[in-house]
């Protein structure tokens, strides 16, 4: 995940990897809020 500390300076690699790491906590919350509503739609129906 840290490869890119080797390309340019470090406080753009940090500023890279906490951009990588806030996309991916985001996509996590979407993927289970997605499947709350599923569940919530298939006990309703």
């Amino acid at each position: 995940m840290r490869e890119c500390c080797n390309i340019g300076n470090a406080n753009d690699c940090d500023f890279k990897y906490l951009q990588m790491q806030r996309l991916k906590a985001t996509a996590d919350a979407f993927a289970n809020e997605k499947e709350l509503w599923m569940r919530r739609i298939r006990q309703l129906s």
